[in-house]
């Protein structure tokens, strides 16, 4: 393997991570300074770049510190560091009493650019679409948050739901100037940015939803209440495999792209964070049960894409697209074969499905797509 010239000599660090990277990456050269993703890299490749690192190096490091430091140089700093590098693009706000945090990519006060706001997952944070994140950064300003309740954020109060975290985004674009948004919600971020939309549609200039709905399948919600049950009871490896069946659908006869893949890369974030964060969990899933009810928003008249994968098992298509009739002519789709995951199975896909839509292309000979319905 050949390594592109850099300006400065490297250290025992940077030619270890260096050659793992290569090794992982299967390419010839590189330079300490490419971001990982621009060499073709995926959430499981950084998954297994941490992996190779605590092997060969002897040094623990988080998944999430390889999303942070996406190159070689960087990531070897902090691997050399004696204590944990500060997450220098991490902003601390408050509402209530209670302390969030968010990151910007990209220029706010660009001319002409709407910024996108994205709200993720339960178990996501706003480091952990890295992937994602890099396909969408080009297009315009980016603004990741960690609501309460998520990720580095306090948590949310016993007596607050969805409502209490639209007034968390509300108050964050407040605080930022921004007047409207390109809103963005995934799964359990979905209900709030359902909820934000719902209440402060004139903050909205156009707004995606994806794997949203108000209830799941009473299987699922067996599921997921056997999982808290036995994670409670410390059986913690039984607890992550029951909730990652439901979440991702593994029946063998249904064709998921990246299905063992993004098993494996839920699983080791799972085994990570349900040690810490069981009580979370399961508010998080209270919350969700409880949603309150929606009448149709008879006056509302911003444009909503409502997308999930074509075999969703916790949010079914049919449940996403019943979430979108609250809200009038709202387009619904879904993708071909991919599950709730549908973020982290077809990234590229998706990614490109967001940008076309938030700057009105036309996406309807998209391949990847089943049929296209506008609800009235």
């Amino acid at each position: 393997m050949t390594v592109l010239p850099i300006n400065h000599q490297q250290n025992d660090t940077e030619n270890e991570v260096l050659k793992i990277c290569q090794g992982v990456l299967n390419v010839e050269s590189m330079s300490i300074k490419d971001d990982f993703f621009s060499l073709g890299a995926d959430s499981i490749s950084l998954v297994e770049i941490q992996i190779f690192i605590e092997e060969n190096l002897g040094k623990k490091i988080d998944w999430s510190d390889v999303l942070r430091f996406r190159n070689v140089e960087s990531l070897a700093a902090f691997i050399d560091s004696s204590y944990r590098i500060p997450l220098q693009d991490r902003r601390e706000i408050e509402w209530q009493g209670v302390k969030y945090a968010f990151r910007v990519i990209g220029d706010l006060h660009s001319m002409g650019e709407i910024p996108k706001l994205i709200i993720a997952g339960g178990f996501q944070d706003m480091y952990s679409l890295p992937h994602l994140e890099y396909l969408l950064k080009g297009d315009s300003p980016l603004i990741m948050v960690d609501l309460p309740g998520i990720g580095s954020a306090d948590d949310i109060p016993d007596n607050k739901s969805f409502e209490f975290l639209a007034e968390c985004i509300r108050h964050l674009l407040d605080i930022l100037s921004i007047k409207t948004i390109n809103l963005m919600g995934i799964s359990y971020g979905g209900s709030t940015a359902l909820r934000f939309l719902y209440q402060w549609p004139e903050r909205i200039n156009k707004a995606i939803l994806i794997g949203t709905a108000i209830t799941q399948p009473l299987y699922i919600q067996d599921r997921l209440n056997m999982a808290l049950q036995l994670l409670s009871e410390g059986k913690h490896e039984e607890s992550v495999e029951k909730i990652i069946s439901s979440i991702i659908n593994l029946e063998p006869e249904i064709d998921i792209l990246g299905r063992e893949t993004t098993y494996q890369l839920l699983k080791k974030t799972l085994l990570e964070s349900t040690l810490h964060q069981g009580e979370r969990y399961q508010g998080l899933q209270r919350r969700l049960l409880n949603q309150n009810k929606y009448e149709r928003a008879i006056n509302f008249n911003k444009p909503v894409l409502f997308i999930t994968g074509e075999h969703d098992i916790i949010t079914p298509p049919e449940n996403v697209k019943a979430c979108a009739s609250i809200f009038p002519n709202a387009i619904f789709t879904t993708i071909k074969k991919s599950d709730h995951l549908v973020m982290i199975e077809r990234p590229n896909i998706l990614a490109e499905i967001i940008i076309q839509f938030f700057n009105g292309e036309d996406f309807t000979d998209n391949n990847n797509l089943n049929k296209i319905e506008c609800i009235n």
